[in-house]
C-alpha cells in the first residue's frame, strides 16, 4: 500500500505516517510488529489505526493544503475488519475471521481504496482553490 501511495509524495512538501495500536504508537514497521506480537493488546472493541498524511501541496502557493487517510482495524467479537475513515459510511469494507489473513487481492483492494481516497481529496482541494472557471491538474 505504501508503494502505491508513493506516487503522490512528489506533489507535497512532506509525507509521514503513524501507527496507533492499543494505546501504543509505533514509529516504524519493526515497532509495529513488536506491538502486534503481544496478544495481550488484542481486546474486542479496540481499533488499531494507520494514518498516512501528505502536507503542503507544492503547486497551490499560498493556498497549500494537506490530505490524509486513516485505516483502522476494528476488532469485533468473532472477526476483524478493515475500514477507511469517511468511506463506506465508516463501516468495514473487508471483514475476516480471526484465523484468516488478508489475501493478496484484498491487500490490493485496500491499496486501491486508500489511493483513490487520497486522489479524491487532492482533486477536491484543487477544484476548491481553482474556482469554477479553472481546472487544475496534477503534473
Amino acid at each position: 500500500m505504501l508503494n502505491r501511495l508513493e506516487e503522490y509524495t512528489q506533489y507535497f512538501l512532506f509525507c509521514n505516517y503513524s501507527y496507533l495500536v492499543f494505546d501504543h504508537s509505533a514509529r516504524d514497521l519493526d515497532e509495529l510488529e513488536q506491538i502486534w506480537k503481544n496478544e495481550q493488546h488484542f481486546r474486542v472493541g479496540e481499533e488499531p489505526c494507520f494514518t498516512y498524511r501528505l502536507s503542503g501541496f507544492k503547486k497551490a502557493g499560498v493556498e497549500t493544503f494537506d490530505v490524509f487517510a486513516q485505516i483502522s482495524i476494528p476488532l469485533y467479537e468473532y472477526h476483524y475488519g478493515i475500514k477507511l475513515l469517511n468511506y463506506n459510511n465508516n463501516q468495514a469494507f473487508i471483514k475476516k475471521l480471526y484465523d484468516q489473513a488478508l489475501t493478496d487481492e484484498e491487500l490490493r483492494i485496500v491499496g486501491e481504496v486508500v489511493s483513490k481516497a487520497i486522489f479524491d481529496q487532492i482533486e477536491w482541494q484543487i477544484n476548491r482553490i481553482s474556482g469554477p472557471n479553472e481546472q487544475a491538474e496534477l503534473g
